[in-house]
């Protein structure tokens, strides 16, 4: 076999070295930074990294930056609905915790939610309000600091402008941004903290900790002064505990007027101090002042109102009017203010040109100074105030006692009032009728106290001749009525008829229906007085008498057969009853509306079905002027359900039944003007009165801003009925409806006015 290989070993052979060229390798001695290679591979990973984090910053920024803006649009939304009273679309910007939002719509109706006018604060409504907006990490909750400007009112007639901070919370809830209560923890708030002076111990939160603490040293230095004076009847080794409360409901304390807050004492029996105790919104919940301007309005008004409630509670005279006179003047010693009544706004100009002319005529106020009950006449048009009756006449009427509200004659020529007057420490009541010349006639004297009733109380009579007087008994029931005839007075009185009951007189005073109340606890037995005097009882009790003409009647009655004792929530129904004169005999005709029929007119959707609802009718009403029309003031069993109130109108011609109006309160006090051609109601729940005017043809309707913080004793039409004079709480409201305008008048010498008529110059 060949041979394939010629083996040698390494000894026998003669290797040929040889020279290879030097290849670099994959490491190399040199550092990897030092190549150009690494370097620029590096920095396309650095950029890539970078250019992601800065898109991830870019959207997060993008993501805040919507949710502020998301937070910035719900903030207005609730900031034009609390300017504009929107409850409706302020109540949808709110979270649902009952109690909060109650009370911030209670806050909103009452016109506290933005403004401070027990403080003398008012907010400036304005189209940009700054803002700083604070997300939690998760973009759920947002905080929102708002500067508010606030007119301040130190002097009278001189205004400043101050700013205070707010402090909003909203949260995201399916997808939407809600107003939200501020958290109740320490960690919002912080500790509570005491600071006690020689006067006054005050407790706050550590965040209010710098306001608190100059609070208290201010408070500490008006007490001082104040106590100074024997006036002021500071008890002996008096203390004042003041808390600034964090809950939100410590704002409803403004609700009231100072004189309606009465301190609560304690007594330490360590130190033998009587301590006396307030609370008070903290000022985050007020708005905390950014500067020393701020600090002193807020200050001030803290201030007054401690100060104001201190000198009514320690008066010894409860005399409100009285109380008031002293507060003030004692607040005037050390530099404060009485804290403002009512809806008193002092950048609302008086001197805005309202829409409309004023009417040729005046106002008759009934006002009240200390404790003096004084007659005043007030021309709008010239804006001028002066006394209606001379210091005599005065002297004639003073009254020492109980006084009534005043009622306008029918044609404007005059009003009417009631007086207690006292000799030898026996009382007496006298009614009298001021004249449009200045005069004054006594209508009548009576051991019984009588009360005019305003012409506008449609259950009586709308002529200038007959004045109905009533009265009670001591346990307000069984109403005795004196018809006065003011054609025939002498000085000393009227001739007169009495009543032994409510009588309800036909439009031309010939014949009239009376109520006449019953032992048993139903409803009172009717009545009818023939022209000729002759009274025939008519076989039903009812109640809310109306003529519809000179022959025909409706009332109220839920008696049946099965029923002879009815309850006021059982099925009512409207009667009519045709009188015949000649043959003095009645006929009644079927129901012209049930209250079972109005259920089904009831808004919806109610919170309860309507089956078990109970609707009964308390009142009708009815005006020749809009003849065609009967209204039916109903209200919902509060065993059923939360008394709510419903002005439901019945046309007389077609049967057809409409609802008018849901007022959202349980006592309703309706009335028609004159011509019948408005319907204006009082109502009232919760410690809020509202008014509100239906325009009766058009079934328009329109409601008067704010609340009101008092019940109107009257609210008078203007003769041309365009003006509505409303008293409210040491202000007289002068507004044009339909031109959404006000007016608001204040007494030169700061008396209450308790009622106001207009009438004729």
């Amino acid at each position: 076999m060949p041979t394939k290989f010629d083996w040698v070993t390494e000894d026998e052979s003669d290797w040929e070295v040889m020279e290879w060229p030097q290849v670099e390798t994959a490491v190399s001695s040199s550092r990897f930074w030092q190549r150009p290679f690494y370097l620029i591979t590096l920095a396309i990973l650095v950029a890539v990294v970078a250019i992601g984090w800065w898109q991830v910053q870019l959207r997060i920024r993008q993501a805040t930056s919507d949710v502020k803006a998301d937070v910035e649009a719900a903030f207005y939304t609730v900031y034009q609905a609390a300017l504009n009273k929107d409850r409706e679309l302020f109540s949808a910007a709110l979270t649902a915790e009952p109690v909060w939002q109650n009370t911030q719509l209670g806050l909103l109706e009452t016109g506290l939610w933005l403004d401070r006018p027990s403080l003398g604060l008012w907010v400036l409504p304005e189209t940009a309000v700054p803002l700083t907006i604070t997300l939690s990490t998760d973009l759920t909750t947002a905080t929102v600091t708002a500067t508010h400007a606030y007119i301040t009112e130190p002097a009278p007639g001189i205004t400043d402008t101050i700013s205070l901070q707010h402090v909003y919370q909203f949260r995201q809830k399916n997808g939407n941004w809600q107003l939200a209560p501020l958290p109740a923890g320490n960690q919002f708030w912080g500790e509570w903290e005491t600071d006690k002076g020689e006067w006054v111990t005050l407790v706050f939160s550590q965040r209010d900790e710098d306001f608190g603490r100059a609070l208290r040293r201010d408070l500490d230095n008006m007490i001082s002064r104040l106590c100074q004076y024997p006036e002021a009847n500071c008890p002996d080794r008096f203390r004042l505990q003041v808390r600034l409360e964090t809950t939100p409901q410590s704002m409803t304390v403004f609700y009231q007027s100072y004189t309606s807050i009465f301190l609560g004492t304690g007594f330490f029996a360590q130190t033998g101090t009587p301590t006396s105790y307030i609370s008070l919104p903290a000022p985050t919940l007020v708005g905390k002042p950014t500067d020393a301007a701020g600090y002193q309005a807020l200050w001030r008004g803290y201030g007054s109102w401690i100060g104001a409630v201190l000198i009514d509670n320690f008066l010894e005279a409860r005399n409100q009017l009285e109380g008031r006179e002293y507060v003030a003047t004692l607040l005037e010693q050390v530099d404060l203010r009485e804290p403002p009544f009512g809806s008193y706004r002092p950048y609302v100009s008086q001197k805005v040109k309202p829409p409309i002319p004023f009417p040729d005529q005046v106002l008759l106020l009934m006002c009240q100074n200390r404790s003096e009950i004084e007659l005043w006449q007030y021309d709008p048009t010239t804006d001028y105030w002066q006394l209606a009756l001379s210091e005599g006449m005065l002297a004639t009427v003073r009254a020492t006692g109980f006084v009534s509200g005043l009622a306008a004659l029918p044609d404007d020529r005059g009003a009417v009032f009631t007086v207690q007057e006292r000799t030898n420490g026996v009382a007496r009541w006298a009614t009298w009728l001021w004249q449009a010349d200045g005069q004054l006639q006594k209508l009548v004297e009576s051991e019984r106290p009588y009360t005019a009733v305003t012409w506008n109380d449609i259950n009586l009579v709308r002529t200038d001749r007959f004045l109905p007087l009533i009265s009670f008994d001591r346990e307000g029931n069984a109403p005795a009525v004196r018809m006065l005839d003011l054609w025939h007075c002498t000085p000393d009185g009227c001739d007169y008829q009495d009543f032994n009951g409510f009588p309800v007189f036909s439009p031309d005073m010939r014949q009239a229906i009376i109520q006449v109340p019953t032992t048993e606890n139903r409803a009172p037995d009717l009545w009818w007085q023939a022209p000729d005097g002759q009274r025939i009882p008519l076989s039903t009790t009812g109640w809310g008498v109306r003529w519809l003409d000179n022959t025909s009647f409706v009332y109220l009655s839920a008696q049946t057969v099965q029923n002879p004792e009815p309850q006021p929530f059982d099925n009512t129904a409207v009667i009519r009853v045709h009188l015949d004169e000649q043959t003095k005999t009645y006929q009644f005709h079927d129901s012209l509306l049930e209250s079972e029929q109005l259920l089904s007119l009831l808004p919806e959707p109610p919170k309860i079905q309507t089956a078990e609802i109970r609707l009964g009718i308390m009142g009708l009403y009815y005006n020749s002027a809009n003849a065609q029309t009967l209204y039916a003031l109903a209200m919902t069993d509060p065993a059923s359900r939360a008394p709510d109130s419903y002005l439901f109108a019945l046309n007389l011609e077609t049967g057809e039944t409409s609802l008018v109006w849901h007022f959202a309160e349980s006592w309703v006090m309706p009335d028609f003007s004159r011509s019948g051609k408005y319907f204006s109601a009082v109502a009232f729940r919760d410690g809020f009165w509202r008014l509100i005017v239906v325009e009766t043809a058009e079934k328009t309707t329109w409601e008067l801003p704010p609340p009101l913080t008092a019940s109107p004793q009257t609210s008078d039409w203007s003769g041309n009925e365009q003006w509505l004079a409303v008293p409210d709480t040491g202000v007289l409201r002068l507004v044009a409806p339909w031109y959404d305008f006000e007016k608001q008048v204040f007494h030169p010498a700061g008396s209450n006015c308790l009622t106001a008529v207009w009438v004729n110059q």
